[in-house]
């Protein structure tokens, strides 16, 4: 199986591009897809272990959060309001 990139690809016709790609307008014949399945692999994504409970670990590590929740339920807080001018 000969692989085509894109730009090679665009200015071929669909049939010679379906033709290079050792596949059909209905799809890939039964030998070619268990070839690529043998070659290739299963077409999934890889698993990286990511878990809600590290997400949300290294969400409450982050110092920007914690100075913000921190400014949140401090009691010195104050609200600053604009003073009324005197002059008109």
């Amino acid at each position: 199986m000969s692989t085509i990139s894109l730009v090679g690809a665009a200015p071929e016709s669909v049939d010679d591009v379906f033709a290079e790609s050792n596949s059909t307008r209905a799809g890939l014949i039964s030998a070619e897809s268990a070839h690529r399945l043998t070659v290739h692999g299963q077409n999934v994504l890889a698993d990286h272990g990511v878990t809600v409970a590290g997400v949300l670990a290294r969400q409450l590590r982050n110092p920007l959060l914690i100075l913000l929740a921190g400014l949140r339920w401090c009691p010195e807080r104050r609200v600053i309001r604009p003073t009324p001018s005197s002059s008109v």
